[in-house]
């Protein structure tokens, strides 16, 4: 007896929605974010405003110099240098703007700073380092305030690859920027020329390139009184108070080398929305014997082909 299989391609297509509809519902990750996160730096863990040193496998290219060391550091920085035996601390302060871009860039070194903060890794959080030959990974996962040393607050990463790229990526944020922090936050990247900026940028306008130094802050003192002096990064003409929001999109920044010394940077936050499920397969689409498409024909297909899944689905009862 030949059996009817006409409701199998019905089946499949089912099938095929039900698996686009779970893939599209799965957490997204920054746009470039490296899973393995490699060994844990004993050195930071447990500190508070500690540094500690890596070699690289590779020459980093920089500011027109290139470096095998660098100096990692609790506060959620690197700092490049030459010297393995000198430790480059990045100061929680770096979110005064003149401490970033003059006081602590005319040491020479220059800086990489994802999420510069006065962080605490007393109680919790690691800090972690790969190198794959071609790029080096620096992750802070999980790692507490100052203000909230117990709190798992921030996961986010650094890489650094041998052609001169580098990115900042922002996974997890589970604090909040006024209760859990006591101070305001830099991010960005300094030649360590000491040569300032004309002032900070915003980087979710990105894309933009030439600047050698470059960062955003956020200012825990958004009202500076009478006198903005007082302040110790309230910049006029800007909204201080409005945090980091591609870290809060979970988002990614690259810098990219523009040939002229400067960084073409580009904001790749979007790049983190999950994708719409893909369109379902086409339904087959019979001819009528006539030899025209569409019409009652097909409505009929429809309806055998439904009452075919059903009849096959259905639990047949034996009988005696």
């Amino acid at each position: 007896m030949k059996t009817d299989k006409s409701w199998v391609p019905f089946v499949c297509i089912a099938f095929a929605v039900l698996a686009s509809l779970a893939t599209s519902a799965s957490d997204a990750e920054p746009a470039v974010w490296e899973t393995d996160y490699g060994a844990m730096m004993s050195n930071l863990t447990g500190t508070d405003d500690a540094a500690d040193n890596v070699v690289l496998s590779f020459e980093f290219p920089f500011a027109a110099q290139t470096y095998t060391v660098a100096s990692v550091n609790a506060n959620g920085g690197v700092v490049l240098g030459n010297d393995p035996g000198e430790f480059h601390t990045v100061p929680w302060h770096l979110w005064h703007r003149n401490s970033f871009v003059l006081g602590f860039s005319a040491s020479g070194n220059p800086s990489l700073v994802p999420f510069n903060t006065d962080l605490d890794l007393t109680n919790t959080g690691q800090i972690y380092f790969n190198d794959f030959g071609d790029r080096a990974v620096f992750t802070w996962d999980g790692v507490g305030s100052n203000r909230s040393p117990d709190l798992s607050f921030a996961t986010f990463q650094l890489q650094i690859f041998a052609d001169g790229k580098f990115s900042f990526a922002y996974q997890d944020f589970n604090g909040d920027l006024i209760a859990d922090l006591d101070e305001g936050i830099v991010v960005g990247f300094s030649d360590g020329s000491a040569v300032p900026p004309a002032g900070s940028v915003n980087f979710s306008d990105a894309p933009f390139s030439g600047l050698t130094t470059s960062y955003e802050i956020w200012c825990y003192d958004e009202d500076p009184g009478a006198d903005p002096a007082d302040s110790n990064c309230y910049e006029p003409g800007r909204d201080n108070n409005s945090g980091f929001d591609v870290m809060l999109a979970d988002g990614t920044l690259e810098f990219t080398p523009d040939g002229t010394g400067g960084f073409l940077v580009t904001n790749q936050a979007e790049a983190n929305e999950p994708p719409p499920p893909p369109p379902p397969p086409p339904l087959p689409t019979p001819t009528d014997p006539e030899g025209g498409s569409g019409g009652t024909g097909i409505w009929m297909l429809f309806l055998i082909a439904a009452a075919a899944i059903r009849a096959r689905l259905k639990i047949q009862t034996p009988v005696d």
